[in-house]
């Protein structure tokens, strides 16, 4: 009785969880200690910016014609990746920059959505209505890990 207590209360947490990080992916912000980094349609495209909470700044990070989304910090907080659709076909590429948004680099071509680090910073997981992958920080060694059916 006390075991099934005790894990109905973890599953509980654990959705909790998985909901806020959810949440947090789907309105583009992630937080990294006193800064945040987000996506805005200012300016008539959608474009990354990072918010200094002890000054109130905001800092633009992506510009150009590409629709910048989905930002995730890497677990240090040294690294931003980030989702940037090209083109009307729906073909996004996974970029990564420092913090200070120095050292951009494209990862991957993927029809990707939301991303997430590894734990320890040396894998990010991509999520998209296609399924599921993972690419190690550095864009090498794709794979799938699920795809999921089309629905009609």
């Amino acid at each position: 009785m006390f075991a099934s207590r005790i894990l109905r209360i973890s599953v509980m947490l654990l959705s909790v969880s998985f909901v806020l990080m959810l949440s947090s992916l789907v309105l583009g912000v992630l937080q990294r200690h006193d800064v945040i980094a987000y996506q805005s349609h200012e300016g008539g495209g959608v474009r990354l910016y990072l918010l200094d909470v002890v000054t109130g700044l905001n800092h633009p990070m992506t510009s150009g014609e590409t629709v910048d989304r989905y930002p995730a910090w890497s677990p240090d907080g040294a690294r931003l990746a980030y989702v940037s659709f090209t083109g009307a076909d729906d073909m996004a590429i996974i970029q990564r920059m420092d913090a200070n948004g120095r050292n951009r680099q494209s990862l991957i071509d993927a029809r990707a959505g939301y991303l997430i680090w590894s734990p320890d910073g040396g894998q990010i997981a991509l999520a998209s209505q296609a399924g599921y992958g993972v690419i190690n920080a550095d864009g090498s060694n794709p794979r799938d890990l699920a795809q999921l059916p089309a629905w009609h």
